[in-house]
């Protein structure tokens, strides 16, 4: 004010929200006051507009007559105060506006001159960085003040020490848990504030920890004033000086001496219950060991009682289908042909119906197991119409088969449960249709890999049909349709049960869709079903294992049952073979070393001396080592035996005997005769349809049926071009249609177009495939009126 001669002198400064009258200086000494904090708006020591002027542009406004401008000459301030000249500077400091100095005088107008207004400026930047410079200071404080309440009222503990271990610092945890105050803390050493322990490390060892990273749940263990002992887990960093030399670590800590003691009573807690369990576990052990052991010859005696069932019925059972098997090589006289297929295919269906009362048992008991074999899935559908023709024949209804012509014909699947689960199926399939049809669809699908496919399977009929709200325990064992006449349809609800059971072992999923009243359809589905590209090769066309000659070979037949050493030896015989016998295991070991055989087919469980020990001896006699040993076995458990066959014997076949897996078996040792082809073989013509009884002809309409509904279509494909292995399965399909239809004429076309396909007679074949329409019109001709008035 001095050196500008002005009356008033206002100081306004930010104050960080906006800007507040500091102090205000007049010639009178009396008015001279501080206002800490007095708003800019409410004051009526200035003329407001002009601060908010300054402030809004930042730049100084200097009027040097305030009473004759107008632009403030009718302002209410210059009215009652009457100023002349104003000058209102703002205070800058990099282009940040901390304050702004305002000056006014009553005296005399044009009282501010420019060299007054310059020295003013350069006075006002020195005092803006003053300003500047107190506001950061008192900012540091602050944060500094801030940091020291945070770091003192931490709940942690917080610990300086100097580089020579001596504490620096302390903040108020440490003293209200150890209950030493800081004067007695500071200056003292590190290492007596915490209970001494061997291995104190040094600071320096302790700093290449912490830089490191090593120093993490650093246990301590920490000493009271009172004589307590606290448990402290320790974090740490170091603090280095301009020149990046270490001066401080700063530890963080945590009393952990509550959580360590509930821990501890936990520790103890666990142990005893840890004791009271071992000696609970020890006593319910026993009575599990007891238990289970009383369980365990329960179901041995239960599985003694059904092993033994099932292999006395099953050797008998053996007899039965192996004689037919070997009368079906003899006989030539169809009708007669059929009663014996009949009986076969019942033989297989009686094996699945004992199968069926072991079954249940090893399910539930988790031990049943599924074993591959390579399969003719094709074969298997024509054998499953088989059983049922006669039934389907006397009710009257069509049974459509439609295979695709693409299912290989050698599919590693397990036959014998595909059968049973094939049966029920159908079986229920044929028992609740009175009118319409069944239709057994067998499609493919391929899969990325080439040798896996996916096998679909349907068996729809137009029965009696499943309610909605039954359809969810259909397959519930026990479980019958509500309303159904068991008297009628009989039946133990077992069936399905069973099946779906069968079917997710093999790996496979069966569901069913129906409508009360019209019928249903089970759909069975494999995946990843592996096509066997070897067998498929080597598939035989047809039943033909018994027409195939082997060179000259011995074998010896081990069995204590005179049915079955019969059966085999007119079944060896009949493929040139000669034959040797014994009844038991012991004999075999007197036989075999004179006689020298060329394989040995061993039976089991037999009197004397079993089939195990039999081969075990045979193996480490020195004349018997080279040859082979086939176990024959009727035990419905030879799964659970499967690995011990497979390591103690060359082979094994079950019983009843396949004659197609004994065939497989001997093709391993013996060296087969080829066959000439005769053109007797090759010189079969249609011939007259014969004398037709009235059943028979009574069939010729649903033949005709099935050769309309897929037959004639494949025909047609092939007639231009024979591709051998398609037009084999289409004379294998013709035979046996002629078969189930008693009807000579399908039976011989079928039997030479099957021979022709064999032995890759092209010509042949092209005539034979001309002369099919010719026994459609032979057949159609056989009908009668019957078939066209049914067209």
């Amino acid at each position: 004010m001095e050196n500008t001669q002005a009356d008033r002198g206002v100081l306004i400064l930010d104050t960080g929200h906006s800007m507040k009258i500091q102090a205000l200086k007049t010639t009178n000494p009396d008015d001279n006051q501080t206002m800490q904090n007095l708003s800019v708006e409410k004051s009526e020591d200035l003329l407001v507009s002009i601060v908010k002027q300054v402030v809004e542009d930042k730049s100084p406004v200097i009027i040097e007559n305030a009473l004759a401008d107008p632009a403030y000459q009718n302002d209410g301030y210059v009215k009652k105060n009457k100023p002349k000249g104003i000058v209102c500077m703002p205070i800058l400091h990099q282009c940040r506006l901390h304050g702004v100095l305002y000056l006014e005088s009553h005296k005399r107008a044009e009282l501010f001159s420019e060299e007054r207004i310059r020295i003013l400026d350069i006075l006002l930047v020195q005092a803006a960085i003053s300003i500047a410079n107190i506001k950061h200071f008192q900012a540091l404080e602050r944060e500094k003040n801030y940091l020291s309440n945070l770091i003192n009222h931490s709940p942690s503990l917080i610990l300086g020490v100097n580089m020579k271990g001596v504490i620096t610092f302390v903040n108020s945890t440490v003293e209200a848990i150890s209950g030493f105050s800081k004067a007695e803390l500071i200056g003292q050493n590190c290492w007596k504030l915490f209970h001494e322990q061997q291995n104190d490390p040094t600071i320096e060892t302790l700093c290449r920890k912490i830089n490191k990273g090593r120093v993490c749940n650093y246990k301590l263990t920490l000493n009271c004033k009172n004589g307590d002992k606290r448990v402290t887990v320790w974090n740490a960093s170091t603090r280095k000086d301009e020149r990046g030399e270490l001066v401080e670590i700063v530890g963080f800590g945590n009393d952990m001496t509550d959580a360590f003691h509930r821990e501890e009573k936990l520790k103890r807690s666990e142990e005893h219950k840890r004791e009271h369990l071992e000696t609970l576990v020890a006593e319910k052990t026993w009575e599990s060991i007891v238990e289970r052991k009383n369980t365990e010859r329960a179901n041995l005696a239960k599985s003694d009682f059904l092993a033994n069932m099932s292999h006395e019925i099953r050797t008998p059972l053996n007899a039965i289908t192996g004689f037919s098997e070997l009368l079906s090589s003899t006989v030539t006289d169809e009708k007669q042909r059929s009663y014996l297929e009949a009986i076969k295919s019942s033989g297989k269906n009686l094996m699945l119906l004992i199968g069926d009362i072991l079954d249940l048992s090893k399910i539930e008991a988790g031990k049943m197991s599924i074993h591959t074999t390579v399969v003719n899935l094709k074969k298997v559908i024509q054998e499953i119409r088989q059983i049922f023709t006669l039934q389907i024949r006397k009710k009257g209804i069509s049974f459509i088969l439609n295979i695709s012509d693409k299912v290989p014909a050698a599919l590693e699947l397990d036959e014998v449960r595909l059968r049973q689960v094939l049966l029920n199926i159908v079986g229920n399939a044929v028992k609740f249709t009175e009118k319409g049809f069944i239709k057994l669809t067998v499609d493919i699908e391929n899969q990325p890999n080439k040798s896996l496919k996916k096998i679909h399977i349907t068996v729809e009929d137009t029965g009696i049909g499943i309610a909605k709200e039954e359809l969810s325990t259909i397959f519930e064992t026990f479980k019958q349709q509500t309303g159904q006449d068991r008297f009628k349809y009989g039946g133990k609800g077992l069936g399905l049960a069973i099946s779906k059971r069968l079917v997710e072992l093999m790996g496979g999923r069966i569901v069913v869709e129906s409508t009360l009243g019209q019928g249903s359809v089970f759909k069975i589905t494999f995946s990843n079903v592996v096509v066997n590209e070897d067998a498929e090769r080597k598939q035989p066309s047809g039943n033909n294992s018994l027409r195939v000659q082997f060179k000259k070979g011995k074998v010896l037949i081990v069995d204590d049952v005179t049915s079955n050493r019969l059966f085999l030896r007119e079944l060896l015989k009949k493929v040139n073979l000669t034959v040797a016998e014994a009844q038991n295991g012991y004999e075999s070991t007197l036989i075999a070393p004179d006689y020298q055989p060329d394989l040995i087919l061993m039976d089991i469980r037999m009197p004397v001396m079993d089939g195990y020990k039999a081969a075990k001896l045979l193996k480490m006699h020195e004349k018997c080592a080279h040859i082979p040993i086939i176990a024959v076995t009727a035990s419905s458990y030879y799964e659970k035996q499967r690995l011990k066959l497979e390591n103690e014997f060359d082979g094994y076949v079950s019983k009843p005997i396949d004659i197609q897996q004994l065939h497989s078996e001997l093709m391993k040792v013996f060296e087969p005769i080829q066959q000439e082809i005769t053109d007797e073989m090759l010189n079969l013509s249609l011939h007259s349809m014969g004398d037709l009884n009235q059943e028979v002809r009574e069939g010729i309409p649903e033949v005709l049926g099935i050769l309309n509904d897929g037959l004639i279509g494949r025909w047609k494909r092939y007639k231009n071009q024979q591709p051998i292995k398609e037009v084999r399965e289409f004379a294998k399909q013709i035979l046996n249609l002629g078969r189930d239809f008693q009807l000579k004429i399908m039976v011989s076309y079928g039997k030479a177009l099957r021979h022709a396909a064999d032995h890759f007679e092209v010509q042949k074949l092209r005539e034979l495939l001309d002369k099919f329409p010719e026994l459609i019109t032979m057949l159609e001709s056989a009908a009668g009126e019957e078939y066209e008035t049914n067209q």
